[in-house]
């Protein structure tokens, strides 16, 4: 993780393009997978990038939704509902369908953590028609996860329960491992609400399980 944040000022510098917009990425990913979200306060002067008028397209696109992610993981809400609008913005830009989707689907969790749960709603119920329509699975299946989180207070739990169930075993089936780990966790939080103790502990101990297994420390903690 050092290693990615020591070269992406250097990547700036340099004027390697490429380079800088992936390793934007790998900050933000080394980061989320350790648990350490605090290590991106300064990767904000490496994703600065993002906006340089030499960034090509398709890679500041890839910037773009980095940099969201580390801002959206700092809770700067104002910052990452500014950026997944530029990478939607672009990605329509640019024409490219997939990374359209993907989009529309960095907004909706941006609208969730400002409070916008309507608009979270309508941005996930976009991102899973285009996924939908670009045969895309996984996207899809992400994208009822989210549903089901939002929907549980409005439709009832057994409702979101049963969704929440489906989006966990068709993961297991696409082999989305981190989106196994997400619903297992919703289940179990679904269960405690629902007042089945026995099984929330049952889908708690299970997420604690797959969370160190993958190494992913925070959540363990988290979850502990």
């Amino acid at each position: 993780r050092n290693v990615y944040k020591a070269a992406v000022p250097y990547a700036v510098v340099a004027g390697l393009v490429g380079a800088r917009a992936g390793l934007v990425g790998c900050v933000g990913a080394a980061a989320r997978a350790d648990g350490h979200s605090a290590v991106c306060q300064g990767g904000s002067d490496g994703t600065c990038a993002m906006h340089a008028p030499d960034l090509l397209r398709p890679e500041r696109l890839a910037a773009l939704s980095a940099a969201g992610g580390i801002a959206y993981w700092r809770a700067e809400r104002q910052e990452s509902h500014e950026l997944y609008q530029a990478q939607l913005a672009l990605a329509e830009q640019l024409e490219d369908p997939g990374a359209t989707a993907d989009a529309w689907f960095n907004l909706s969790a941006a609208d969730f953590i400002a409070g916008d749960q309507a608009g979270s709603r309508r941005c996930l119920t976009e991102a899973r028609r285009r996924y939908v329509q670009l045969g895309d699975a996984v996207g899809a299946n992400r994208a009822d996860l989210g549903l089901a989180n939002l929907i549980w207070d409005d439709e009832g739990l057994a409702v979101a329960l049963s969704i929440m169930s489906r989006v966990y075993h068709r993961a297991i089936e696409l082999g989305d491992r981190p989106y196994e780990i997400l619903a297992s966790g919703s289940l179990a939080w679904f269960s405690f609400l629902a007042g089945d103790i026995a099984q929330a502990a049952r889908w708690g101990v299970l997420t604690l399980v797959l969370n160190h297994r993958v190494r992913d420390l925070g959540s363990t903690t988290i979850g502990l």
